[in-house]
């Protein structure tokens, strides 16, 4: 999860223009749209979704996908991640030609059973993503339109109440080991 104090600003135009020329692409104008300013307050700074507004996280997401990383083959210049969700995997914009389809990624592997186009357009992919996103956070209890502290305070609040439930659980787990010892020990001795 991304702390406060390691959130960057939400993106600029200047921002985007560095990315532009850092990773010598050309973001295309519904892209620009999508993150200037962040569609969605609440999630504005993150890095634990398919879409970031940080412009030094998404260089350097792009440089490792380009340069290859772990056991994901080389990314071409082309493909463009917005972002990785907690579980590794991205979403990215095939940059050569408008509409500029959108692919999902597992794992950051292109070549992946299960890795491709799921968009035809960036804007079709949006409206889908930013309504599922929105709704998820809602469910959560979560005001989208909201500041990221709110975001943050209720993911760590869910965060401790499923720890707090895995420990009462390994407890109980415990318990009855310790039971069922006691119980065996008394029958055989």
């Amino acid at each position: 999860m991304v702390t406060i104090s390691e959130r960057s600003s939400n993106l600029t135009d200047a921002d985007l223009t560095r990315i532009e020329v850092t990773l010598g692409i050309a973001l295309p104008v519904p892209y620009r749209t999508l993150v200037v300013p962040f569609t969605v307050p609440a999630c504005a700074g993150n890095i634990d979704t398919e879409l970031w507004d940080d412009a030094d996280r998404l260089i350097e997401l792009n440089r490792e996908l380009r340069a290859g990383i772990a056991f994901v083959r080389p990314w071409p210049e082309h493909m463009f991640a917005m972002g990785r969700d907690g579980s590794g995997c991205a979403a990215a914009i095939d940059l050569r030609h408008p509409p500029f389809a959108v692919w999902w990624t597992d794992r950051c592997h292109l070549d992946s059973i299960g890795s491709g186009q799921t968009s035809a357009s960036l804007q079709e992919w949006a409206g889908r993503y930013l309504a599922d996103l929105r709704a998820d956070l809602e469910v959560n209890g979560i005001d989208p339109n909201g500041p990221p502290e709110t975001r943050e305070l209720a993911e760590a609040q869910s965060a401790r109440a499923g720890c707090q439930f895995i420990i009462i659980w390994i407890g109980l787990a415990v318990s009855l080991v310790l039971v069922a010892i006691g119980v065996l020990a008394w029958l055989g001795g």
